[in-house]
């Protein structure tokens, strides 16, 4: 499944690429996985994203994320370290103006690593954050919860990040 959002995402992107709309991003935040004893750990984003559109109140666009822990994150009391990648691609609404609001949604393949055992699951995840635009720079607090999946329970992702 993540070869395939990987596929999507830079087939779609691949024609646009010298397009007015694109833009690329990077975030930095704090992830936390609701895995039973886990702490939470440092994440980093990069950002791909595409503007569809431009309403009269609102931007749309598509985004492709890739999104890898920065520290092996602790579960149990200290009994184990684990790492967490993931990949999506979303549908994202900006609303207009200096101040401005964001919702997204799409599909994740995220991956949990620990000591041998990988659990691996592709889920929902649906996203809202808070930003300004000055200059052609954007920044954003943004969170994001990919949802429970079979194997992989909820994961929320809270993220500063600045989009070019």
């Amino acid at each position: 499944m993540r070869n395939l959002i990987v596929a999507t995402l830079l087939t779609t992107l691949s024609a646009t690429v010298a397009a007015e709309g694109l833009y690329v991003g990077a975030k930095v935040g704090y992830l936390n996985p609701s895995l039973l004893d886990t702490d939470g750990t440092a994440a980093a984003s990069l950002v791909l994203g595409y503007e569809l559109a431009d309403v009269v109140l609102a931007d749309v666009a598509l985004e492709g994320e890739y999104t890898r822990s920065l520290t092996d994150g602790e579960y149990g009391d200290n009994s184990g370290d684990y790492s967490f990648s993931s990949i999506g691609l979303f549908g994202a609404v900006r609303s207009g103006g200096f101040l401005y609001l964001r919702a997204r949604g799409g599909v994740v393949q995220q991956k949990f690593s620990s000591g041998g055992t990988d659990l691996d699951e592709t889920t929902p995840a649906v996203g809202l954050g808070l930003g300004f635009s000055l200059f052609g720079l954007e920044s954003s607090l943004d969170w994001t919860r990919y949802l429970d999946g079979s194997d992989v329970d909820a994961t929320d992702y809270l993220s500063f990040g600045m989009r070019f």
